[in-house]
């Protein structure tokens, strides 16, 4: 399936030769995003988002959507709540439903 092997290089990329623990909630790197298109369509992937339940997330900027208010209101911000941020994050969430609508992607890494 072409949407396993994009999540597979993706994965590899921003992981480079590390090792991640598990407990880590975010790990930051260097590697700058990956430029990925699809039919016709461009997004910029800036990470990628492994779920408890095994699920993994491309984490994009879309230039269909534009940042929401709310998510312009966190900017600068130190408080905020997990529900709302899991409703905040949703429009920057590509995975495998999304992706396995595609038989074919193209990276620029």
């Amino acid at each position: 399936m072409g949407h396993e092997a994009l999540l597979l290089a993706v994965g590899e990329y921003f992981s480079g030769d590390r090792v991640f623990d598990l407990e880590d909630k975010v790990v930051m790197t260097s590697k700058p995003p990956i430029y990925f298109q699809h039919a016709g369509h461009s997004m910029t992937i800036v990470g990628l988002e492994a779920k408890k339940s095994g699920a993994v997330n491309l984490v994009v900027f879309d230039p269909m959507f534009n940042p929401s208010p709310a998510i312009k209101r966190l900017v600068g911000s130190n408080s905020f709540k997990a529900p709302k941020l899991e409703r905040l994050l949703k429009a920057h969430r590509r995975g495998e439903a999304y992706l396995g609508r595609y038989r074919d992607f193209e990276i620029l890494k």
